[in-house]
């Protein structure tokens, strides 16, 4: 009896042809893809925290200076969108409530809020649809300071699809915890803060998400991003990294 032996480079040849070249990759989430999602969450050209932080000043000093009342809370709301041409894209809807408080002697001291917003961005390495809520604590409303001081919590949720490496699509939180972002009131560049991340979600692939690290923003509109160990350095305008 005859023995028929298929040869091997057959074999090879059979399973590649049955992986087209379009097929989505399957490797997980790489930290340079969690850093184009904090980056994303950061950036005022995605429609981050960044974006936020002019509406924050602006209206809790607008509430603080006219004196709406201790304990009296008022909302305001914004849509920022990006102009035409520009190479992200970005348009959200923002919903803010802002609270005055007053020290032991009934003067305004502080304004203490909530921010909500959903939207959507794509820029050249990352797309999303998301939504986003904040709580903060806004310090340096006293016509003596020079700075304004924020301190809080921004979350942001969303399905995001990235567009290098793995190339995944995931539905992703990324979490902010922010302390001492100092802004200075006459260029309004944040010159310096820090951040803890979180970030943890599920690629439709079922590949589970998860980075932590911090943040320092360093006054030149940048901030460096350690995440699992690795370092980026983030552009708080534009969301570009570059790993350091």
């Amino acid at each position: 009896m005859k023995k028929f032996r298929t040869p091997i480079l057959i074999l090879l040849l059979a399973v590649g042809a049955c992986k087209k070249s379009g097929d989505t990759v399957s490797t997980d989430v790489t930290t340079a893809e969690a850093a184009d999602l904090v980056a994303s969450t950061l950036s005022s050209n995605t429609n981050g925290f960044m974006a936020s932080t002019g509406d924050i000043t602006v209206n809790a000093q607008s509430v603080f200076d006219v004196n709406i009342g201790c304990g009296v809370t008022k909302s305001y709301s914004a849509t920022h969108a990006s102009p035409s041409g520009s190479v992200n894209t970005y348009s959200n809807t923002f919903s803010y409530s802002y609270t005055l408080n007053c020290n032991t002697n009934n003067l305004p001291d502080n304004v203490t809020g909530t921010a909500s917003d959903v939207g959507s961005f794509d820029s050249p390495r990352l797309s999303s649809t998301n939504s986003g809520k904040a709580t903060f604590r806004l310090a340096g409303l006293t016509p003596t300071s020079l700075v304004y001081v924020i301190n809080g919590e921004y979350i942001r949720t969303g399905t995001f699809t990235s567009k290098v490496e793995s190339k995944s699509s995931s539905s992703t939180t990324i979490d902010l915890v922010i302390s001492n972002l100092t802004i200075n009131k006459s260029t309004k560049i944040v010159t310096s803060g820090s951040a803890t991340v979180t970030v943890t979600g599920t690629t439709t692939l079922k590949k589970a998400i998860s980075f932590t690290g911090n943040l320092t923003f360093t006054g030149d509109g940048m901030a460096t991003a350690t995440l699992n160990g690795t370092v980026y350095i983030v552009n708080l305008l534009t969301g570009d990294i570059t790993k350091k």
